[in-house]
């Protein structure tokens, strides 16, 4: 962090902002949101909401990544290898989040649908580079990242595919049929 993100104002600001905006998503239609709409329920002006994000499409990623990123350190940090029971952690984490969009949030806003879903790809498949990174780093780059999209492909579909097809099955079930796929027994 930089000396300026960690001025308690700006931390403050920043929150209102996220706070404002998070509160007309529950009234409006994210279409329909504006960055005049998300500063004056922050009240702040529009010049300081342009000091914190571009526009309220990366707004949005940021709400997105931050609640992606705690709710999967929650059950598996980063900076462990990647094994078996920290892919199961992974597995898990991506279980609650798509229960939590399916079912609590049920997003209609075709927009941002693509939006979300590719941040969320894109910081799983982070975070299981940089596991295989702290698991074998003398592995190249491009096999590592291979490795990375088929993993965080193979977890983020199939826990979207059970939150929508299959919720009679268990997180824990689900996990050790995915398991199954991403690190087969020798």
């Amino acid at each position: 962090m930089t000396l300026k993100q960690k001025d308690p104002r700006v931390i403050r600001t920043r929150q209102l902002i996220i706070d404002a905006f998070l509160e007309l998503v529950q009234e409006k239609d994210f279409e329909t949101i504006t960055v005049k709409d998300i500063a004056a329920k922050a009240t702040v002006n529009r010049t300081t909401f342009y000091a914190h994000f571009e526009d309220k499409y990366l707004l949005l990623e940021f709400i997105v990544t931050e609640a992606f990123t705690q709710i999967v350190t929650d059950q598996t940090p980063a900076h462990l290898k990647l094994t078996e029971l920290t892919i199961r952690g992974l597995i898990l984490s991506m279980c609650d989040y798509q229960a939590a969009v399916y079912k609590e949030c049920h997003i209609s806003y075709t927009s941002v649908v693509s939006l979300i879903e590719t941040t969320v790809r894109a910081t799983l498949k982070d975070i299981i580079t940089t596991m295989l990174q702290n698991s074998s780093p003398e592995q190249n780059s491009l096999s590592r990242n291979l490795m990375a999209t088929i993993i965080s492909s193979a977890i983020y579909d199939a826990t979207k595919f059970w939150v929508q097809k299959s919720p009679e099955l268990t997180p824990e079930n689900l996990a050790d049929e995915i398991l199954t796929f991403v690190m087969p027994k020798e």
